[in-house]
C-alpha cells in the first residue's frame, strides 16, 4: 500500500509484513518473528549437542586430573609420613651414637690416665733397678777389697755374710725385673686398648656424621614435598 491508497488512511485493518511485524490501524508496529526452518533447528541442535559433548569431555578430563592429583597427594602424604618416621629413627640413632661417643671418649681418657701411671711405674722401677745394680756393684767391689786384705781365717765368715747380702740384692733385682716386665706387658696391652678405643671413636664419629647428612637430606626432601603440596 501507499499513502495514496484509501485503505491506508481509513485505518480499519491490521497488516502483517513479510518480516512478521504487525501494523496496527493506529500506526503502531509490534515485533514479530519468523518461524525457523527445520534444517536450521537441526543445525542448532547439533551445535548444542557438540558443545555438550565438548563440555562433558572437558569435565571428564578435569575429573581425571582431580583423581590423579588426589592420588599424587596421597602418595606425597605417605612419603611425608615415611620421612617423618625416618627422621625420628635417625634422631634416635644420632642420640645413641652420641652417648656411645661420650662413653668411648671417657674410656679413652681413663685408659690414657692408666697408661701414664704405668709409664711412671715403669720409669720408677727402672730407676730402682739401676740403683740396686749400682749398690750391688758397690757392695761386691767393697767386699772383694776387704776379702783380699783379710787373713785366711776371717775370709770364710766374710764370704758367708757377703753371700747373704748379695743374694738379698739379687732377689730384689730379680723382683724389680719381673715388675718391669709385667708393667711393660700391661703397657703394651693398654696401648692396644687405646688404639681400639680410638678406632671405635673414629668409626662412631664417621657414622654420626653420615646420619647427620641423612638427617639434612631428609629435612630437604620434606621441605620439597611441602612445597609440592602447597
Amino acid at each position: 500500500f501507499t499513502p495514496t491508497d484509501d485503505i491506508y488512511y481509513k485505518g480499519k485493518y491490521r497488516f502483517v509484513t513479510t518480516g512478521g511485524e504487525l501494523i496496527e490501524p493506529a500506526g503502531v508496529v509490534s515485533g514479530g518473528s519468523m518461524r525457523e526452518h527445520p534444517a536450521q533447528l537441526e543445525a542448532k541442535l547439533r551445535n548444542i549437542n557438540s558443545e555438550k559433548s565438548d563440555l562433558e569431555a572437558k569435565l571428564n578430563a578435569l575429573n581425571d586430573k582431580k583423581a590423579k592429583f588426589a592420588k599424587e597427594l596421597a602418595s606425597i602424604q605417605v612419603e611425608q609420613l615415611n620421612l617423618t618416621a625416618s627422621a625420628k629413627a635417625i634422631e634416635k640413632d644420632i642420640l645413641e651414637l652420641g652417648e656411645k661417643l661420650d662413653y668411648a671418649r671417657s674410656e679413652l681418657a681413663k685408659a690414657r690416665s692408666e697408661m701414664a701411671e704405668l709409664n711412671n711405674k715403669i720409669a720408677t722401677t727402672k730407676n730402682e733397678l739401676e740403683n740396686l745394680n749400682n749398690e750391688y756393684e758397690k757392695i761386691k767391689g767393697e767386699n772383694d777389697r776387704l776379702y783380699g786384705a783379710l787373713a785366711a781365717g776371717q775370709k770364710g765368715k766374710i764370704k758367708s755374710a757377703e753371700a747373704a747380702k748379695v743374694k738379698e740384692l739379687r732377689d730384689s733385682i730379680e723382683k724389680l725385673k719381673i715388675d718391669i716386665a709385667t708393667a711393660t706387658k700391661e703397657s703394651q696391652m693398654m696401648n692396644s686398648r687405646i688404639s681400639e678405643i680410638e678406632k671405635s671413636i673414629s668409626s662412631i664419629a664417621s657414622e654420626q656424621k653420615d646420619l647427620k647428612a641423612r638427617k639434612a637430606e631428609n629435612e630437604e626432601n620434606k621441605r620439597k614435598l611441602s612445597a609440592d603440596v602447597a
